[in-house]
């Protein structure tokens, strides 16, 4: 398939081209009319248009039509699209990966794997024509370890899951590059690529690619070779080109024409001759080594364009007779195919190309013919986040399905292409059900038995595992020979399995299929400390080390290093010294053992103020038998007396504030840049600062330290309340830019700057939420109190500050619009959990369907649902990305949305029985999110067929926002084999979408 097809984003699916052979439509780049082709010296013509090259010796052979109707699936390997997951993986995960594909595809009701095995001029099996792949081992021509042959392990696995395998040629690609990353130099492909022993065959296109020339015979011979070893070496069920033939018109090959073109009038006929040879060649090959192989080719979904052939269908697309001289009709209507699968990307009633004028054309094609036709679906394009999109969600490849069994010509459908199963839940949804009753679509899929968790065998410490899987619903369970009770109607299952110290096995049979994982529980290793090598102070560990510990006079630092169990350690400091107490004093048998000797210092009373007064670097001296050593710490205790000049000024933009020297329990406030406080502390080794005026921790990485000479003494000049479109905002002129503090408890918001020797009044307006507003000064701090009109009346604040001023951010809860679109003119943040390679927890079907695609699927639909209120929906990932915790913040942080909401499915430890386990969760940080996550989560349990849980207040990196109710939602446990079915369903995913939308209007409302 044409890579600008797999690299494909939904959301501009028309707006970006041909991609993997979907046509530009409409005026987008429209290839011009050429007229009706004329027909060639040496052709024949019939009332179909022209049929080809006339050959009275050539072999006719019998197409083999099936009965069985096709149900494909594509798996792409260039660039490591759908398998190997990465070049140079060893063998194990090689087969891994094999199998969860094979498994996943077979599990989905489809039957046939349509595998690419030369992706670009090189191979995905042991060949002697073709190089091995780069995708395969990192390195062209590099075979695996162990002589393993992954096609040979494709055709047998798939083989043994009742699966056919089709083994996918792209013909005359030999690099794969882009015009901003040509790959063109021969000296980059194996010394054995055919392509670098004849570069006279070689053309280096414009696209950065490199192809080989069609119209050279040795070229054409080169790839028919190819296929019929194929054939030969492999118990392959079928062959499968793709539609990259001349990849365009501008394709230099004039001099190439001047050499073999005599004949031709003109170079389009016989650049479409070359491609139709090839086919007819390929054809022959196949069938002369086994005629039970099927051959079958994949074009792009138009032929041509009525308006430039007679015969064209009714579109205005690109054309691959005239784009890539591939005259696939003629190829039908003279038998050299078994089957033709067009690649219709669009959907029903797209005007230019209509999926049913289409699919009805091809029907006339194959009609009277030997050729099978399957259509290929652009399943890749469902789950659009382009709202008013055809594609949104699966109901227009149901659509789409749903014509084609009207069709008696079209015999079944190959859908592009694996990933986009994996990564969107819904998908797999729709085809277990379709596949499962095509006339009902409400019948379960009939499941394969598979194991999702563990994936593979496995060695634990825990006395019993959960295991989840799938099953045929219909069919009796068994594990270890004792029936499994309580699956879901559509097969999941989990069972609690006990587990003895060794190799436990555990088998899943079901009528003739088993699944066997061995669990090999290992007993608690009790922790053993590394040996010394000598009796010694460890370096690096007296303390402090490298920073200086600094504290108020009173307070304490613990002074502690590592020396052998047994040893007496001391520690002078300031003129005295020190006895440390060791954590342990039996040392194992036989030789020197570390521990940590410590000692609570208290630093002395003193006498003088303002000034950081240097105690000294502890000099710690351990006594072990006849061996002494002694070692002074890198890092000097200080004291900072009552009024030390010394101040620490926030060096990044924003910065968390802390409650204690600990992310434990996340962050209390936040800070901007150029803000400053008194610092009364270094501690944890110069990792965290505390500020003297708000008492609160910061990272000493966030600050700028200074040891001044005046008192931090700021004044308040004026201060006022203004209102703009969202936000309130109290500004403050300032002298200082001081540190700030805000607390808020859901009645009242108190704001202090500190370090201010007075107050100035502010007016409150009457549309303000506040009752009204109180200042004070109290130990050296200006303190604001508002009282709010009515308990949790605002969703956010924030500090801002800009030069001489400092403001107060305040938002007043937005009132939901008139009429039928209530979100008109809010932002809401959705974040679907997790992504890329965090795939998040597993359920039954276990890495088939994850959490990071199931949260995905519904956070699109959230996204329609609230679109369709009126509300602007921002995402924090469309696709399957990484997103680090900190983009989603920033996100949230340079958006300032009405609402952040964070999308997730809850599991539990494998260790527990999980069909008791489930529910919706609601969660929150800090209490500007309370009511919000409160609200949510009880409108939502009420109005769906989902237990309830409860809202909690947790340490949730992406709910530590403060200007905008930040809340996470588990929309249920993934690991319940009943809340896992909910999760997958795709219409229960719509009604959560639909009721979150509604839960966010009535929220507003109130």
């Amino acid at each position: 398939m044409k890579l600008r097809k797999l690299l494909y984003l939904p959301i501009t699916a028309i707006l970006t081209g041909m991609l993997m052979g979907t046509p530009v439509v409409s005026g987008l780049d429209l290839a011009p009319a050429q007229g009706t082709a004329q027909p060639s010296a040496g052709s024949i013509q019939s009332d179909s248009g022209i049929l080809g090259t006339f050959s009275l010796t050539a072999p006719v052979y019998a197409s083999e039509t099936s009965d069985e109707q096709m149900r494909g699936l594509w798996v792409a390997t260039v660039l490591n699209l759908d398998y190997p997951s990465k070049p140079g993986l060893d063998v194990e995960t090689l087969k891994a990966e094999a199998v969860r594909i094979l498994d996943s595809a077979a599990e989905m009701g489809f039957n046939t794997v349509v595998l690419q095995v030369r992706p670009s001029g090189d191979a995905l099996y042991r060949s002697d024509i073709f190089p091995w792949s780069y995708y395969l081992t990192g390195n062209q021509g590099t075979a695996p370890a162990g002589g393993f042959d992954p096609l040979e392990f494709w055709v047998s696995q798939a083989h043994s899951r009742g699966l056919k395998l089709h083994a996918w040629v792209n013909p005359f690609r030999i690099t794969r590059g882009t015009v901003s990353n040509p790959k063109q130099n021969l000296n980059n492909v194996a010394k054995t690529n055919p392509a670098r022993l004849h570069p006279e065959w070689v053309v280096k296109y414009s696209d950065g690619s490199m192809y080989y020339n069609p119209g050279i015979p040795e070229v054409r011979s080169l790839i028919v070779s190819g296929v019929s070893e194929l054939v030969k070496k492999y118990d392959i069920d079928g062959v499968h080109y793709d539609d990259y033939f001349y990849p365009a018109k501008d394709f230099p090959d004039e001099q190439t024409f001047k050499t073999y073109g005599a004949g031709y009038t003109n170079k389009d006929d016989w650049r479409r001759d070359n491609i139709s040879r090839l086919i007819e060649d390929t054809y022959s090959a196949v069938k002369s080594v086994n005629a039970d192989v099927r051959f079958g080719v994949s074009p792009v979904g138009i032929w041509a364009n009525k308006k430039n052939n007679t015969y064209g269908s009714d579109t205005t697309g690109n054309e691959s007779y005239y784009s890539h001289y591939a005259d696939s009709r003629k190829w039908v209507k003279m038998d050299w195919l078994d089957y033709i699968c067009p690649q219709i990307y669009w959907e029903i009633g797209y005007a230019p190309a209509d999926y049913s004028k289409l699919v009805s054309w091809w029907a006339d094609v194959v009609d009277g013919t030997g050729v099978d036709l399957y259509v290929g679906h652009a399943a890749y394009r469902c789950g659009s986040q382009q709202t008013g999109s055809a594609w949104q969600g699966t109901e227009e490849l149901k659509r789409q399905f749903q014509l084609n069994a009207q069709i008696s010509q079209i015999k079944g459908s190959v859908c592009f292409r694996y990933a986009f199963f994996r990564d969107y839940a819904p998908l797999g949804t729709f085809i277990r059900a379709w596949y499962g009753d095509t006339e009902t679509d409400s019948v379960p899929a009939v499941t394969q038995l598979s194991v999702g968790r563990p994936q593979k065998n496995i060695s634990t410490t825990l006395s019993q595992y959960y295991v989840l899987g799938a099953s045929d619903p219909l069919k009796p369970l068994y594990v270890n020979g004792s029936p499994v009770e309580n699956r879901t109607a559509k097969g999941y299952f989990g069972v609690l399995v006990k587990l003895k110290i060794g190799a436990n096995t555990v088998t899943l049979t079901q009528g003739t299929s088993s699944v066997t994982r061995t669990i090999t529980r290992t007993p608690v290793a009790a922790a053993k400390a590394a040996k010394m090598n000598r009796a010694e102070i460890i370096g690096g560990s007296a303390y402090p080390n490298v920073y200086d510990e600094y504290k108020l006079p009173g307070e304490s630092v613990t002074l502690k290093c590592t020396a052998p169990i047994g040893a007496k350690v001391t520690a002078k400091l300031g003129g005295k010294t020190y006895t440390l107490k060791p954590a342990a004093t039996t040392a194992p048998a036989g030789g020197l053992y570390p521990t940590t000797f410590s000692y609570t210092y208290t630093l002395p009373a003193v006498t003088s103020t303002g000034r950081v007064i240097r105690i000294g670097a502890p000099v710690y001296t351990m006594k072990y038998g006849t061996v002494t050593r002694s070692v002074t710490a890198t890092g000097d205790v200080q004291c900072i007396t009552p009024g030390a000049p010394y101040y620490a000024q926030v060096i990044d933009d924003t910065a968390f504030t802390y409650a204690s020297n600990t992310t434990t329990g996340g962050p209390v406030g936040e800070l901007v840049q150029g803000q400053k406080d008194y610092i009364t502390a270094v501690t944890n080794g110069g990792t965290w600062v505390r500020l003297g005026k708000t008492g609160q921790w910061i990272l000493r990485s966030q600050v700028k330290r200074t040891l001044g000479s005046a008192k931090l003494s700021g004044r308040i000049s004026a201060a006022a309340y203004t209102h703009d479109e969202k936000w309130d905002k109290a500004r403050f002129a300032v002298s200082e830019m001081t540190a700030t503090k805000v607390y808020y408890d859901g009645a009242q918001l108190i704001f202090t700057l500190t370090n201010m020797t007075n107050t100035q009044k502010l007016v409150l307006p009457a549309n303000s939420p506040f009752t009204g507003v109180t200042s004070k000064t109290a130990n050296g701090c200006a303190v604001y109190t508002f009282t709010l009109k009515r308990a949790d009346s605002i969703d956010g604040y924030y500090i801002s500050t800009e030069s001489g001023k400092i403001t107060l951010n305040v938002k007043p809860r937005p009132k939901a619009a008139a009429g039928s679109k209530p979100l008109t003119g809010m932002t809401i943040v959705l974040d679907a959990g997790h992504g890329g390679t965090s795939s998040g927890a597993l359920g039954p079907l276990g890495t088939g369907m994850t959490e990071k695609s199931i949260v995905l699927s519904a956070a699109g639909m959230m996204k329609t649902s609230l679109e369709a209120l009126g509300a602007k929906v921002v995402m924090t990932r469309s696709t399957d990305v990484d997103v680090s915790l900190e983009q989603r913040l920033k996100l949230t942080r340079d958006t300032k949305p009405d609402l952040f909401i964070s999308i997730h499915n809850n599991s539990a430890d494998e260790n527990m029985d999980m069909r008791s386990i489930r529910g919706m969760g609601s969660y929150y940080k800090n209490r500007v999110s309370k009511d919000f996550a409160e609200f949510i989560q009880t409108y939502l349990t009420g109005r769906l067929t989902v237990s309830k849980r409860t809202t909690y207040q947790s340490n949730l990196y992406v709910c530590r926002p403060y200007w905008t109710p930040a809340v996470l939602i588990e929309t249920s446990f993934i690991s319940n084999p009943s809340d896992f079915e909910w999760l997958i369903d795709q219409s229960a995913q719509k009604k959560l979408a639909n009721t979150l939308a509604a839960g966010v209007a009535a929220y507003f409302n109130q």
